[in-house]
């Protein structure tokens, strides 16, 4: 047993099976985790039957020392759920897609924006969701991302319905950040586009426009004079028609 032997520390209950199943002629790969000097190492370990110099039945066990493997890979899933609860809990969607506007990914959000899960919209063109003023700028944008190897800021009406065309059910008011993938060679292979929500926002500039269009209106036609002067400066900065 290995328990006995200066291998004692790989004395391993799966180690241990696997060399009595080896006895009979089976062969087995296992990854197994051991502590050493307080320390926790990651093996993988193959078990093949032999038979030795005397004909005797025999084991030989091959073991890879996978620690840095192991963690490398557990620091990789863990930075991939990391950022895939980042993407889901931020207010806005992401979306990936190619150079010919074709959407490769979306984020969970985007159902909760447009009213479109990611599955509805994965494998549509972006450019059916928008209109085609819009479209023309889209384009633009992605250009100068491109030359530029940077970010574009535009804003966009995106338009719903569940057939996914141009000006269905719902029209949303979003800003799109678009920014210009490349892969490890520096060749595009496609855009990111991070799009908001700024429906809200959008109708309260427009309410807060109106509103302010008609106070001007009011004041510009009443018939005494009315002057506004800034106090810092002492600069007259309106007069009303009076």
């Amino acid at each position: 047993e290995l328990r006995n032997s200066p291998l004692v520390g790989f004395d391993h209950p799966i180690i241990n099976e696997r060399m009595k199943n080896a006895l009979d002629g089976e062969e087995t790969v296992d990854e197994i985790k051991i502590f050493r000097d307080l320390e926790e190492r990651y093996y993988k370990i193959k078990i093949i039957p032999t038979v030795l110099n005397d004909s005797s039945p025999g084991v030989t066990i091959m073991l890879e020392d996978t620690t840095e493997e192991k963690r490398a890979t557990e620091a990789l899933l863990e930075s991939e759920r990391n950022f895939r609860s980042l993407v889901e809990e931020i207010n806005d969607t992401i979306l990936d897609i190619n150079d010919a506007g074709d959407l490769l990914y979306a984020s969970p959000k985007i159902k909760e924006i447009t009213g479109l899960s990611a599955e509805e919209t994965i494998g549509k063109s972006f450019f059916s969701f928008i209109d085609a003023e819009c479209g023309e700028r889209f384009r633009a944008a992605m250009q100068s991302a491109r030359q530029n190897n940077g970010s574009e800021l535009i804003e966009c009406s995106f338009s719903v319905n569940r057939d996914g065309g141009q000006g269905g059910e719902r029209q949303v008011k979003m800003e799109l950040s678009i920014t210009p993938k490349f892969d490890e060679i520096g060749m595009l292979n496609g855009y990111r586009v991070v799009g908001r929500d700024i429906s809200a926002r959008d109708r309260a500039v427009k309410g807060l426009f109106k509103w302010k269009s008609f106070l001007t209106s009011i004041v510009d036609n009443i018939p005494s004079m009315v002057v506004v002067k800034e106090v810092g400066k002492g600069t007259y900065v309106h007069f009303n028609s009076a």
